[in-house]
């Protein structure tokens, strides 16, 4: 397995834990979302989770409960790419 195909199934399961798109994690730009569970995300996640901060390199891939979206949006703001 190449490191390649290992941070593809990372992304992928990012992706299922925060509820976002794969293309969020490599997008040029900071992304903020709504968090929403996948079906395929990890067992041990319970929501309510208030906010999930990833970062494979490229960018800030933020997911975030309504009540805190704007907070989480003015924080990774800070740090652009």
């Amino acid at each position: 397995m190449t490191n390649r195909e290992m941070m593809e199934i990372a992304m992928r399961q990012s992706a299922e834990d925060m509820g976002c798109h794969v293309e969020d994690f490599k997008a040029d730009k900071n992304v903020v979302v709504p968090i929403k569970l996948g079906k395929k995300a990890r067992k041990y996640l319970k929501e309510p989770i208030t906010c999930n901060l990833v970062s494979y390199g490229n960018n800030i891939m933020a997911a975030s409960i309504p009540e805190t979206m704007d907070l989480v949006s003015a924080y990774v703001d800070k740090y652009k790419f």
